[in-house]
Order: structure tokens, then sequence, then C-alpha cells
């Protein structure tokens, strides 16, 4: 299946099988554990906090092809190949795909939802998303 092309799959596998292929993907199950209590169980109260006078520059830079070579186990290369990201860097991120699968990462990151309960090659951006779905940028916009 073609998942991350839906236009390409039509064209390329005709309506019967592209519409087969994709069956499997339109149901999503509940988590186990998951119910209305166990939610309640886990949310937190909104928190008012005060407001600061000038709002901070956020920069989320996504980058599928950058790495760190320093991180390579038995491996030392000097001098140090990334000296101004690692000055710039603040934590670290565990990526859940490699070698493609972009959105899916951008989704995650973006949402904070987990593609972990999604049937396995599915792309939520094109095959779940029909609403608004809050994330990291439409909080920040209702933050102006």
């Amino acid at each position: 299946p073609i998942m991350w092309d839906q236009k390409e799959n039509y064209a390329s596998n005709g309506f019967a099988l592209a519409f087969a292929l994709n069956v499997p993907m339109a149901h999503v199950s509940a988590p186990s554990g998951y119910s209305d209590k166990a939610i309640a169980a886990i949310e937190r109260p909104q928190v008012t906090a005060s407001v600061p006078d000038e709002k901070p520059d956020i920069i989320v830079v996504m980058s599928e092809s950058f790495w760190d070579p320093t991180k390579l186990p038995g491996v030392t290369i000097t001098p140090d190949p990334i000296p101004n990201v690692r000055a710039l860097r603040s934590g670290y991120m565990f990526s859940p795909e490699f070698g493609g699968m972009t959105a899916n990462i951008e989704f995650e990151a973006l949402t904070g939802f987990s593609n972990a309960f999604l049937p396995a090659g599915s792309i939520p951006y094109q095959q779940y998303v029909r609403t608004p779905t809050p994330s990291l940028a439409t909080f920040l916009k209702s933050e102006g």
C-alpha cells in the first residue's frame, strides 16, 4: 500500500485494492485500560499562572537527516563537528521512526499524541485528523 500518497495508491492499485488496503486502517482500537474513569484519574486541572510581559521566542528544529555523530559508541571525533548546535540545544528527543515517516514524527511532536496506538503504517494527518486538533501551533497561536 502507498499510505503516504492516497492519490497514487488509488491510481496504482485501482479502487478495489486501494480501498481494501485502507480498510484495516479505518479501525483504531482503544488501548488496554482505557476508560472515562482512567482518563479522569490522570487529568490535571488547568493551572492559572501569571503571563510574562515578554513572550519567549520558541524555535523547534526538526531535521530528519540530522544526527549527532559523537553519540556513536567507540568513536571519538575531534574537533566537535556540531559545536554551534550543541551550544543552542536543550534536551533530547527519541524518534520512534527511522528512514521515513517524517509526518508521523511531526504529528507526535506537535500534538503530543502517540502513534503507538494507531495501526502500523498509519499517517494521522492524512487518515484521522478531520477536525481542528490541539497542538503546539494552536496553543501558541492562542497565546498570541
